[in-house]
């Protein structure tokens, strides 16, 4: 969808969408910007409200634009046959702009071409062997090493048509970095400080733009087009603006408000109540509802519409996040019409129930605010009840799994590859140390990625132990948006997460206490300095990222489909404890879980110390295969290769800011 304006912030601190007119619709309109308030001062919130916005202005722009419609419907000659054509071209055959476009192209997850003329860089035969940071950047030494230096006159394919996209309609420009020598995505070539292309020079095949043209034409109604057809008249009165914005300009409440405005009015309420991984979770799911659904007013909402959503959802696949990331399209409409075409697993009941159980709780909130009088999802998602055990909805790593994994050669030598020039560029000391310490200490992954030095501690009798703490002042919220204090970058999921764990001998075996003293000499202060923090996610986001995605799923070819993830890990732990006839109460602490079930336990009963732990965590077992003690001075080598990098990083981006800030 075009996004035919910006949002920006009134010195009051509400946030206001600016709507660009077309030239070829000001004479009708009266006026070439259109300035709407959102009435809100949340950023988060604001984005929302401007996306429904400009959709409904979208909307009214292809009701206005009656010769736009019918080319749409009608098509052109332009498009026919193969080869490629200059999006402009494809623009002006359809009687729109460019930009318009660019966003339909980035939905149907087009490959977008442009033309190089004599740009020098460097050309490696096979993107995959590119070694990555754990964020997924790519590493330019790395290319450096196995690529071959070229200067290119031709075709090249845009690396990442969705930041593409969102360059070209912020700045109006895209400075590419990586580009694909050809439509298999394979053979790619690196640019550094990259090459810059404009929106003209963009180019598409006459395939791909017939299939949008069809994919717009499809959301053409009957009343559209008899309104195209209508506007050929030259007596045809101009619209008022009350027509184009009725919710902006007359207002909505209660059986005329809208669901999207019952939701920014509830995600507003919880804004300082809820940690922000759940307000952006709660905003997601309810908003699903909003656009399966189109946004109805409250007064047509009722049971058999909240039954018509469940059924919908289910043709949903599970995970829209990484569908729409696999299939490159952000339209619902449109990744259910994908997940068709390629016969992938749809989403489950259970599933579908969570989705109910969530809007259920958003109109309760509603009701009790007096915006309706009965909530209609009531009961429909299950009242809560589990399809399966919760012991059962984590997968666990069989035996087969744990050779994969402690089979690769960090754990074979103690140490990952290094370069020719003896740096670290593929290999960081968390691929060592996490999957070990989430096996045999049941770290959460955020727990274990943030843990400073002082966390590894030894007690009188001489037992090594990890203490999860959070010594900040706040206990439970993390990451706070205003500058952290000492400890504040920590987060624990609960007051029961704050405890100690002590090392199973295996880890100091293979050589974990010593790793530490090495990092304090180099004057480190944390576990894994190399580890990159998320305001939202924390440390765990880079570390998940790497674990689950590149380490499981792209060079183990463990199946993605979430039961297999660094916290199951956390669940054998859990399991072996049990296995091995611990006590519950002892199983409770180390996991960070409630401290019994009753008040007298829960109040009275104290954690023990870590060496009466020790011989309870010594207990647990796995089969794994023969692993090498860590090399602590690869691993110290390997953190100043990280830390290099980023430094480098850091220089790139400002010396690219800076070379965006002084064009003219």
């Amino acid at each position: 969808m075009a996004r035919s304006g910006y949002l920006y912030r009134r010195s009051s601190g509400i946030y206001v969408v600016r709507i660009c007119v077309p030239k070829r619709l000001q004479a009708v309109i009266g006026r070439g910007e259109i300035h709407v308030s959102t009435g809100v001062r949340d950023p988060a919130t604001a984005k929302a409200a401007a996306f429904r916005l400009l959709s409904q202005w979208q909307q009214r722009v292809l009701e206005l634009d009656g010769m736009d419609v019918l080319k749409v419907v009608e098509g052109s000659p332009v498009l026919a046959g193969e080869g490629v054509i200059r999006l402009a071209d494809f623009a002006l055959a359809l009687g729109m702009e460019s930009k318009a476009l660019l966003m339909e192209v980035a939905n149907h997850g087009v490959v977008l071409v442009c033309v190089a003329d004599g740009w020098q860089g460097v050309e490696v035969a096979d993107i995959a062997e590119v070694e990555r940071e754990s964020d997924g950047q790519f590493i330019l030494n790395s290319v450096e090493e196995i690529g071959e230096p070229v200067m290119l006159t031709g075709q090249l394919v845009l690396f990442d048509t969705g930041l593409a996209v969102s360059r070209f309609l912020k700045d109006g420009e895209y400075l590419g970095e990586v580009f694909f020598r050809d439509a298999k995505r394979k053979r790619a070539v690196f640019f550094d400080p990259g090459e810059k292309v404009g929106i003209d020079a963009l180019m598409l095949s006459k395939r791909d733009a017939e299939r949008i043209r069809l994919a717009l034409s499809m959301g053409v109604t009957p009343s559209m087009l008899d309104a195209a057809k209508a506007l050929r008249q030259p007596s045809l009165p101009a619209p008022a603006l009350a027509h184009v914005y009725p919710s902006v300009v007359a207002g909505h409440k209660y059986g005329a408000m809208r669901v999207s405005e019952v939701l920014d009015r509830f995600l507003a309420d919880k804004k300082a109540s809820w940690k922000d991984d759940q307000y952006r979770r709660m905003a997601g799911i309810c908003g699903v509802f909003v656009e399966m659904m189109d946004d109805p007013m409250l007064a047509d909402l009722d049971r058999p519409m909240i039954a018509e959503y469940r059924r919908r959802l289910q043709e949903l696949p599970d995970d829209l996040y990484q569908a729409r990331r696999r299939y490159g399209v952000t339209s619902l409409a449109e990744l259910v019409a994908a997940v068709e075409s390629a016969g992938d697993p749809r989403m489950e009941l259970s599933s579908a129930n969570h989705y109910i159980r969530r809007l259920s709780e958003m109109l309760n909130w509603a009701v009790t605010e007096e915006l309706l009088s009965r909530n209609p999802a009531s009961g429909v998602g299950g009242g809560g009840k589990r399809d399966k055990r919760e012991q059962d909805e984590r997968g666990v790593f069989d035996a087969d799994d744990l050779a994969k994994i402690f089979g690769v050669e960090w754990f074979k030598e103690g140490k990952g590859k290094a370069s020719a020039r003896g740096a670290y560029h593929s290999y960081q000391p968390h691929y060592y140390w996490l999957p070990l310490l989430g096996l045999y200490t049941g770290g959460r992954l955020n727990e274990l990625a943030q843990l400073y030095l002082d966390d590894v501690q030894q007690d009188d009798a001489g037992c090594w132990y990890l203490d999860f703490n959070l010594n900040g002042s706040d206990k439970i919220d993390a990451d706070p948006k205003e500058e952290r204090s000492e400890g504040g970058d920590k987060s624990l999921k609960t007051i029961n997460s704050q405890r100690v764990v002590a090392l199973h001998d295996r880890l100091v075996e293979l050589g974990l206490p010593e790793y530490v003293e090495a990092l304090r000499r180099e004057g480190h202060v944390r576990f894994f300095p190399e580890l990159r923090f998320d305001q939202i996610k924390g440390y765990g986001k880079a570390a998940g990222s790497w674990f689950n995605e590149r380490f499981l799923g792209t060079r183990l070819e463990i199946p993605r489909d979430g039961t297999k993830t660094f916290h199951s890990l956390r669940h054998m732990f859990i399991t072996g404890l049990f296995d091995a006839e611990v006590p519950e109460a002892t199983v409770a602490q180390v996991a960070g879980h409630e401290r019994g079930k009753t008040m007298s336990a829960k109040r009275y009963r104290k954690d023990q110390v870590a060496s009466k732990l020790q011989p309870y965590i010594n207990r647990v077992e796995y089969p794994l295969p023969t692993l090498a003690p860590f090399d602590v001075a690869a691993g110290v080598l390997a953190v100043a290769s990280a830390l290099d990098r980023k430094k480098r990083r850091r220089k790139q981006q400002v010396r690219s800011e800076s070379r965006t800030a002084n064009q003219p």
